[in-house]
């Protein structure tokens, strides 16, 4: 049985980048700035640089790049559903009953609280000795319990009304919303670069908007084996990049969260040299 089935890798994408950045290519977005336009030339121009995300946008209170993953507990009953509680006694319970039942087994080493989660650091017991996260949902804070893991909207592209749980923090106005949606974003795989991200007010719900990056990769010549059992996986690079606006809509009475998507443009790249081949809008 996994520990943790649905894991979080918060620093693959950055590690993953660093295989095709070109310092040629350079990319800022303006914090704060509501822009919702952006050409060809500036998508690939942070597709390839090492630009990640818009000044001041949600980051992690942890140093990600010394773990190896970050993941959210969920129960045996349903694998798919998120927990949360406001206790850390239950939480510590339910941690150690999933490492009990595990058959990779990790002991705990630190314990951490903040208002939106509880924290257990572990390290697996057989070597090689990994570091990883497990968090548990403070319900003050969210509820997950109604959003169903396993699908990611943006690889299905355009989409409406997914429920992503309920904030029960208060108050509800533009400040909370946009921690909460970026919060969700950061925490989403594949959750890649984002170009923008805005808030604004709407009648019966403040609405959190980001626009992001999808590109899909392709390999790149032969698997080399570096020995006769041991496979070393190709270098990978973009094929092509689409631009997607995701939309988070929070419900000012009852905090829940539903999310939009829509898929504005795909653009397709290639290397040596690397130039643009042709872009698609793909609204309707």
């Amino acid at each position: 049985m996994n520990f943790f089935p649905t894991i979080t890798l918060l620093t693959s994408t950055i590690c993953y980048a660093q295989t095709f950045v070109d310092s040629s290519f350079q990319y800022t977005a303006t914090a704060g700035e509501v822009l919702t336009v952006f050409s060809d030339e500036e998508i690939v121009a942070a597709l390839y640089s090492d630009y990640e995300l818009p000044k001041g946008f949600y980051s992690d209170a942890r140093d990600l790049d010394n773990y190896t993953g970050v993941g959210y507990l969920t129960r045996a009953s349903n694998r798919w559903k998120q927990i949360c509680t406001d206790s850390l006694p239950l939480a510590r319970q339910w941690f150690q009953e999933e490492n009990n039942a595990s058959s990779a087994r990790s002991r705990l080493i630190g314990e951490t609280e903040t208002e939106k989660y509880f924290e257990f650091e572990i390290e697996t017991v057989s070597p090689p000795h990994f570091l990883q996260l497990v968090r548990v949902h403070k319900c003050s804070y969210l509820d997950r319990s109604m959003h169903v893991l396993g699908l990611h909207p943006w690889r299905n592209r355009d989409f409406s009304g997914w429920c992503q749980g309920v904030l029960n923090f208060r108050p509800i106005n533009r400040n909370t919303v946009r921690e909460v949606a970026e919060y969700l974003w950061h925490n989403s795989p594949p959750a890649y670069k984002a170009m923008a991200s805005f808030t604004r007010d709407l009648d019966t719900a403040v609405c959190h908007t980001i626009y992001m990056l999808s590109p899909a990769f392709q390999d790149e010549g032969e698997n080399v084996w570096a020995d006769e059992s041991i496979p070393v996986p190709p270098p990978r690079r973009p094929a092509h990049v689409t631009l997607l606006r995701l939309e988070y809509l929070v419900n000012k009475r009852t905090g829940v969260i539903l999310l939009d998507g829509k898929a504005i443009r795909t653009i397709s790249v290639r290397d040596n040299p690397r130039e643009i081949i042709g872009s698609v809008d793909t609204r309707h």
